[in-house]
């Protein structure tokens, strides 16, 4: 282990872990301003999201600023044991949990109801998280960071563990959320969007980039197991998941029913709705409705002047002395429009044009 191999990756990933964090928040800020009406533990959980970001992001400054400044002129100092490592190992651990959690939940929704594939894959991501929890106490026992060295069994079992359920969970979201959609477009002959910002919504509803992080740690932490250049990508872990929650969350249309995965096509019919809906808290908006009504009746002259229809005495509306000739040859035909509002959405009018 080298200066090079240990200070410089850390120095590099901490200024990668800070800019992260700048657009967790900003998306964080978005998700308030646009949803402050949502749920309360969707609110909670973007809010823990957010602050488990910001805490992460602190014990890496400390730990790179450790080990760059204060252990500048003391370098056998970098072979102890920093408490940071620790702490970020259930730190990262139990963010990534979490959130996976939450995707494996979408995944029930949009497959409508299939348990046991989502099942399985919450007890894989346990026992990928005891891994963690093994190596967490086991770090407390030592005094040197080389004891990190010699859990690179249990390394690679809790890294091959997060990479096959978030490519499980990736896939499956994928064939429920685009390739089933396409399908059905391309046998209606419908040309779908390709725009970027679609690609980049969808990426982060169906896991991608967490996925793909967990490959490049994965082949990082391979081919150099001895030194830290895994924290390129390590220390961006939290962010990454915290950052494909919020954006999830930030994809739903705010005049919408709340929905993730609105879209014209067909719908499973089981399930939690088969978009993980429901997630609306009072995000629909009042839309105003007209309702306009045609009918043709018989005018016919009375003593009164007044003129009566076949049909307004069914609609429940008097005609009389409403057009602009007082005096018609009995069977003059009329046409009324009536123009009616629904209760409680807004004001009509009526009004009668002579055929």
């Amino acid at each position: 282990m080298s200066v090079a191999s240990t200070v410089g990756p850390l120095i590099v990933g901490a200024c990668l872990s800070s800019m992260a964090t700048g657009l967790v928040c900003a998306m964080g800020a978005r998700y308030a301003l646009k949803f402050h009406k949502d749920r309360l533990w969707l609110r909670l959980g973007v809010a823990a999201a957010v602050i488990w970001s910001i805490a992460d992001t602190l014990f890496e400054c400390i730990w790179t600023y450790k080990w760059s400044v204060t252990y500048f002129v003391q370098p056998t100092k970098l072979v102890e044991m920093p408490w940071e490592l620790i702490v970020y190992i259930p730190l990262m651990a139990t963010a990534v949990l979490l959130v996976q959690l939450f995707y494996y939940y979408r995944l029930y929704a949009v497959s409508g109801g299939q348990w046991i594939p989502v099942g399985v894959l919450v007890i894989l991501s346990l026992c990928t998280y005891s891994c963690s929890s093994y190596m967490t106490w086991y770090l407390t026992q030592e005094d040197s960071i080389l004891a990190f060295t010699k859990l690179k069994t249990v390394t690679y079992s809790w890294y091959i563990g997060l990479l096959v359920t978030d490519l499980c969970t990736t896939a499956g979201l994928v064939w429920y959320l685009v390739i089933a959609p396409r399908r059905e477009v391309k046998a209606a002959n419908v040309k779908m969007s390709t725009q970027l910002k679609h690609v980049v919504l969808k990426a982060a509803q169906v896991n991608a980039v967490a996925a793909v992080s967990q490959i490049v740690l994965f082949i990082t932490y391979s081919q150099y197991p001895s030194a830290t250049y895994y924290v390129y990508i390590g220390f961006l872990e939290v962010k990454i998941y915290a950052g494909s929650f919020i954006a999830t969350l930030n994809s739903r249309s705010a005049h919408g029913s709340g929905d993730f995965d609105e879209s014209t096509f067909s719908r499973p019919k089981r399930g939690l709705g088969g978009g993980f809906g429901g997630f609306n808290g009072g995000l629909d908006q009042p839309v105003q409705v007209t309702v306009r009504q045609e009918m043709q009746i018989e005018a016919e002259d009375d003593d009164f002047g007044s003129v009566s229809g076949k049909g307004a005495s069914n609609a429940g509306v008097s005609v009389g002395g409403a057009f602009p000739v007082a005096s018609q040859l009995p069977g003059s035909t009329y046409r009324v429009q009536f123009d009616e509002s629904p209760k409680g959405v807004g004001m009509g009018k009526s009004s009668a044009m002579a055929a």
